[in-house]
């Protein structure tokens, strides 16, 4: 995600330690759109999804449920020197204090396009 005086911020998605799911966007790289909500506890598992349709709708989800949303025009920000961070961030005891249990990143198609069932089963290979 990076810092915004490095110019390279495009999408994140993760926990707010204080309380609730963050979605972030960017089209130029340095300013973003914030989309937060939900409530997520400790030692629960969730499935958490960020995803942006062809109306340039981005929504955030929790479980299926819609828990944020925003309309951001433009194309998203890519600059293909910066790695992909899965899980980057630690907590103050350089330990990860996260758990993932699969990824699933999907170009040029909105997987959910609404309130939907979360999958149980492993996502497809295809």
């Amino acid at each position: 995600w990076g810092a915004a005086s490095g110019g390279i911020r495009s999408f994140a998605l993760w926990y707010d330690r204080a309380g609730g799911l963050r979605g972030e966007v960017s089209t130029d790289g340095v300013a973003v759109t914030t989309i937060t909500g939900g409530t997520i506890a400790q030692d629960i598992w969730y499935h958490a999804c960020l995803e942006r349709n062809s109306s340039d709708l981005v929504r955030l989800y929790l479980d299926g449920v819609v828990v944020g949303s925003a309309t951001v025009t433009g194309a998203l920000f890519n600059n293909s020197t910066q790695n992909l961070d899965i899980a980057g961030h630690a907590n103050a005891n350089g330990q990860a204090d996260n758990r993932i249990d699969e990824v699933r990143v999907t170009r040029n198609q909105a997987r959910y396009n609404g309130a939907f069932t979360p999958p149980t089963d492993a996502f497809p290979r295809s």
